[in-house]
């Protein structure tokens, strides 16, 4: 979902660079999406913060022969949604295909960027922060003081998924280890709804996140909270630590040297191939060489837990919680027997490296 977001960041820009020239942009009449349609209730929903209140979008069906571009209503969507602005009018010469040889013509044009940015500037982010809150009834005067809900949020892609926090639930542990109010989800299920989520990050103390674009939930947390960006074996690039500190978030990073099981999700970074380009290199180094990202992107992620435990701690600390003092001893350090430090030297070594070490020089 958040891909999209990031994707879509130039229509919002195109929005808040209109108001500001008070409309002498050409208005946003048609916005085309190159996807299939969707029924998915929190697309929809976020597309719809990006545009003027008239606009209409259209997917690839729209511009290909014969046009069916149908939206179905979702019974578990929020009522605000206006499918009206996903079902635009049939197009002069449907039975066309637009094409090089066919195009669509019209009066005006807005021109977006085909290398979009997140946001053009923190003003563009309060602002839309400002639009999504008000869509949905919530509020973005928080009071100065930070308000403590002692509610952390863990968040995991899914088995199967890139970059899936494996050891999630135990991450979980740590937070009702202080009697803290822990919920471990998993990112934007089909079912899920933009507003769902909005609502659940803007209350928490916390947010424990793999590295990615879900981190970009950052931006309708509230002033004070904290996101724990844990990044993946092999990977290390904090673009989200610019949104948050924008926004009155505090920013975490927690760099995870430690690989999971290689017969479950990271046979990637077991392989001859990796060690051989990618695994005595550093993370900088990683992201010169396109392979060495995508194997450790396609892997599945271990937090380390005394590190993220750390994080936990002193998120709580900026807000005037100390929780150290409601328990007796750390949980990485007396209860939890696997993954604890984030040892690099302490992970499995594959056998075709075992050999290669008793080979004689």
């Amino acid at each position: 979902m958040w891909q999209d977001l990031v994707h879509g960041m130039d229509l919002w820009n195109v929005q808040v660079l209109n108001e500001t020239l008070q409309g002498i942009l050409p208005p946003q009449d048609l916005v085309m999406l190159h996807r299939p349609a969707t029924d998915l209730s929190w697309y929809r929903h976020m597309y719809s913060n990006m545009v003027q209140d008239h606009t209409q979008f259209v997917f690839d069906e729209w511009a290909q022969e014969g046009y069916e571009q149908v939206i179905h209503d979702d019974p578990s969507a929020a009522e605000r949604i206006d499918n009206k602005k996903f079902n635009p009018k049939e197009r002069t010469f449907s039975d066309v295909p637009l094409s090089g040889d066919n195009i669509m013509c019209s009066k005006q044009a807005v021109i977006l960027s085909k290398n979009p940015r997140i946001f053009s500037g923190p003003r563009s982010a309060f602002l839309y922060r400002e639009k999504v809150l008000e869509s949905y009834g919530l509020t973005n005067d928080w009071p100065a003081k930070p308000q403590v809900s002692n509610k952390v949020l863990v968040d995991f892609r899914g088995h199967g998924f890139s970059k899936n926090l494996v050891n999630a639930e135990e991450i979980a542990n740590i937070a009702r280890h202080y009697s803290l109010d822990v919920e471990v989800t998993q990112s934007y299920l089909s079912s899920d709804s933009l507003e769902k989520h909005v609502r659940a990050v803007s209350d928490i103390d916390v947010y424990i996140v793999v590295h990615g674009a879900e981190a970009m939930s950052a931006m309708f947390m509230k002033p004070g909270s904290t996101v724990v960006e844990i990044f993946p074996y092999g990977v290390h690039s904090p673009m989200y630590k610019y949104l948050a500190s924008n926004l009155d978030v505090n920013y975490v990073e927690v760099v995870s040297w430690l690989k999971a099981d290689e017969d479950i999700c990271a046979q990637d970074l077991f392989t001859e191939e990796f060690y051989g380009k990618c695994q005595y290199e550093s993370n900088i180094a990683h992201h010169l060489n396109g392979y060495c990202t995508i194997w450790c992107n396609n892997a599945c992620v271990v937090g380390p837990l005394y590190d993220v435990e750390v994080a936990l701690i002193n998120a709580y600390s900026k807000l005037g919680v100390n929780l150290n003092s409601k328990v007796s001893s750390m949980f990485s350090l007396e209860q939890a027997e696997k993954n604890m430090l984030n040892n690099y030297h302490d992970q499995h070594v594959p056998e075709h490296q075992r050999l290669a070490r008793r080979k004689p020089q």
